[in-house]
């Protein structure tokens, strides 16, 4: 299906391939630290970023106090302008029965071998991403969501 259709994008010669699970992990891991090192080292240090590594709480409307675990310190800094972007973890319920045997988006891409069925729980652009990759990747995906459209609200 997909792959015959890949001739009317432009394709040439397209035919089935393989997908090897350990190979995309290994590859990811390092595609991860490149990207980690170009942001460190070159975009945010020669945009004169400081970067620092701990966890913060706000101390005052221009202050965030900064605790660096690593060291046991704790300092402040001040600016007129504070953006909070913590980045997400995935929620998972501790109130539902086997949520144990659940995982997160965050650790999907962290499996030693690739999941040969797959529920994708949610309705939102990260659920139908993963449900997306991995059925592409060859996975049986179901996609559970509660309401009466995905993606709803965007």
């Amino acid at each position: 299906g997909e792959i015959k259709e890949m001739e009317g994008y432009g394709w040439k010669g397209a035919t089935e391939g393989t997908f090897d699970w350990k190979v995309f992990l290994e590859k990811k891991n390092e595609e991860i630290t490149r990207l980690n090192n170009v942001y460190q080292n070159f975009v945010l240090k020669n945009a004169g970023v400081e970067v620092i590594e701990a966890t913060g709480s706000l101390n005052g409307p221009n202050s965030v106090s900064i605790h660096t675990t690593a060291t046991g310190e704790t300092t402040s800094v001040t600016a007129k302008n504070i953006l909070i972007a913590v980045g997400g973890w995935p929620f998972k319920p501790n109130n539902v029965p086997g949520i144990e045997h659940a995982i997160t988006s965050n650790e999907i891409f962290y499996l030693e071998e690739q999941p040969k069925r797959i529920v994708v729980v949610g309705g939102g652009f990260i659920a139908l991403e993963f449900a997306s990759i991995m059925d592409g990747l060859g996975s049986d995906v179901t996609l559970m969501y509660r309401g009466d459209l995905f993606l709803r609200g965007f």
